[in-house]
């Protein structure tokens, strides 16, 4: 008698509560911190220290900039407090803070972000872009040497990839929602300021490539002008400054390939969390 195979596969099934994962690439000044302030009691992991300069731009909005938790990893004083604290290995000298936030940030998300997490909050990471000017100052400083006692370039290149991943896997895996922000890099010709390649995350390395499997959803932050009925941009004269309108591009074309896990939306939404839910 033939006996019945176990079934190893599980049905799928809708998770009860959606979370947003989300990656936001864009230039400085395009309203990637406002955004993320628009997200479900936003924490912030900060590393350059961005939402001092957000603030006007959110009273304006009539946003509650009080409700927004702040670990100011920008802060060296901040981030030896917490090290030691945690009784950490200091893989640096004291008197090269700065160089310690690489190592702050990796024992912080992997070891304390789930105290924080649940489905009603919001983890911003602010920005990748800074956490690895951090994480190339401390990894190069090290000196990594091959066996005959020179200098081995190879070795900081391998371990950002360890690192990137590490990272991403363990905040993306929170149960809570997520947004990194990424500085972009745009290639131009030199003489007709046309883009010569699709603009991407700003970072140096193999990664640049994989860093967009790991989100569902990966959106570029533009600023487009408010235009009226006959196509003209919409002046403000007590401002004295044309109205904009803070997007995010969720459809590829020709300069920016996107992600998007949400059917139906048009090619530029409103950035902020409404258009996403």
């Amino acid at each position: 008698m033939q006996t019945e195979q176990p079934k190893l596969y599980q049905l799928l099934t809708l998770p009860s509560t959606r979370l947003v994962k989300l990656g936001i690439q864009g230039a400085p000044g395009s309203g990637k911190t406002i955004a993320a302030c628009t997200f479900p009691n936003p924490h912030f992991i900060s590393i350059e220290n961005t939402l001092p300069d957000a603030l006007d731009t959110l009273k304006f909005l009539g946003m509650d900039h009080t409700a927004i938790k702040v670990f100011p990893f920008y802060d060296p004083e901040f981030v030896v407090k917490y090290l030691k604290e945690k009784k950490c290995p200091i893989t640096h000298t004291l008197e090269s803070k700065i160089l310690l936030v690489r190592d702050a940030i990796r024992y912080f998300i992997k070891d304390d972000a789930a105290g924080y997490s649940n489905p009603s909050m919001t983890w911003v990471l602010d920005s990748w872009t800074r956490l690895h000017d951090f994480f190339d100052l401390a990894t190069w400083d090290e000196k990594h040497l091959t066996k005959d006692g020179k200098i081995d370039n190879y070795v900081p290149w391998e371990l950002k990839i360890d690192y990137s991943r590490e990272i991403l896997n363990n905040l993306l895996n929170q149960n809570a929602n997520i947004i990194v922000i990424f500085h972009e890099s745009q290639t131009r010709s030199a003489t007709t300021g046309e883009l010569l390649e699709k603009t991407a995350p700003l970072m140096q390395g193999k990664f640049i490539a994989r860093i967009k499997e790991f989100f569902p959803n990966f959106f570029r932050s533009v600023v487009k002008e408010q235009l009226d009925s006959s196509g003209k941009p919409i002046f403000n004269n007590n401002t004295k400054r044309i109205e904009v309108d803070y997007q995010w591009q969720v459809g590829a074309d020709g300069k920016f390939d996107s992600k998007c896990s949400k059917p139906g939306l048009p090619m530029y939404v409103k950035a902020d969390y409404k258009s996403l839910i």
